[in-house]
């Protein structure tokens, strides 16, 4: 075990290898759950420094592999260290929309946050235009009528 020096926290350096190679396309979500459970840190960048592994799971369009960085703990307010995108933006940008509804769903279930922007202040629903995704731009609308109500 190394401790990392910008988390602090203690991981098994070859049951890291183990969860980018698990990532790499396909996903395997089984080596991927081996890996964390023999002390891999679903939040430490190893082989894409600016890529945390939930970030790789969402680009790589496996609502599986999401699912089960999340249940090892993975945090779900990660942006892009360039420019600021959300794992919302991520999937947005990355997947076609039949990929990424599921995934957008689950990720918005789990606490992801819908009004996040970029660092152009560009939000989700300004994604969700840009790409021409009817379905969530009605979700987000409503999401964002609702939050509105409540204030």
């Amino acid at each position: 075990m190394k401790a990392d020096v910008y988390s602090k926290e203690a991981v098994d350096i070859g049951a890291q290898e183990r969860l980018w190679r698990a990532l790499t396309a396909p996903i395997d979500v089984l080596a991927l759950r081996q890996a964390l459970q023999s002390g891999a840190s679903a939040n430490i960048n190893c082989h894409h420094p600016e890529l945390s592994p939930l970030e790789a799971a969402v680009e790589g369009g496996c609502l599986k592999a999401c699912a089960v960085l999340v249940e090892y703990g993975a945090r779900v307010d990660v942006k892009a260290v360039d420019d600021g995108r959300s794992l919302l933006h991520r999937a947005i940008a990355s997947l076609g929309e039949d990929e990424r509804h599921p995934i957008i769903n689950y990720l918005l279930s789990v606490g992801v946050d819908p009004m996040s922007v970029t660092i152009q202040n560009q939000s989700v629903l300004d994604w969700a235009i840009m790409w021409g995704d009817k379905e969530l731009i009605s979700q987000l609308r409503s999401i964002i009528e609702d939050r509105s109500i409540q204030d």
